[in-house]
């Protein structure tokens, strides 16, 4: 079987056993968009490919640099960044092609967690509210001492192109 012609969760199953994998990689895009993924043992991946698992929302909780947001209501030290819920989606199995033969499945968040990244996907997909984002973000370029001529080229260039 090919990696494309996973469809459900037994073909999950049977793929990662016809290649004799121990491990397979799981990922969930962050808040920022940003693939963060781990390994799970194959028995791991098959109970969860049932019931899901648990996947530590500090994800929903930093930017691409691992930094703390600031004033986070969801998640955050107040919380001790329990695990949420995600599910794999069984027809995302692809091969990585710098691991060759071993396969990555995407996920996605469940319950509480998935009404919050859905949220964050409304927010970037109105030209509006990005607009302002971005004007918010070169102002604020724009006060610091930091900000290179550069930089605000580029931020002058992608809200031109709006």
């Amino acid at each position: 079987m090919e990696p494309r012609q996973v469809r459900t969760a037994a073909d999950a199953r049977t793929i990662v056993k016809q290649r004799g994998l121990t491990h397979v990689k799981v990922g969930v895009h962050d808040i920022d968009g940003v693939l963060r993924g781990k390994y799970l043992h194959v028995d791991k991946f098959s109970s969860a490919l049932d019931g899901g698992m648990g996947f530590c929302d500090v994800v929903l909780g930093w930017d691409a640099n691992d930094q703390l947001y600031d004033n986070v209501t969801y998640t955050g030290w107040h919380t001790a960044y329990p695990d949420a819920t995600v599910r794999i989606v069984p027809d995302t199995c692809r091969e990585i092609a710098t691991e060759p033969g071993n396969l990555l499945f995407l996920c996605e968040f469940v319950d509480r967690a998935e009404e919050l990244v859905r949220e964050a996907r409304t927010l970037l997909g109105d030209p509006g509210l990005r607009a302002r984002m971005g004007e918010a973000g070169m102002a604020f370029c724009a006060a610091h001492r930091g900000a290179t001529r550069r930089t605000l080229a580029v931020c002058e260039r992608l809200l031109g192109e709006r």
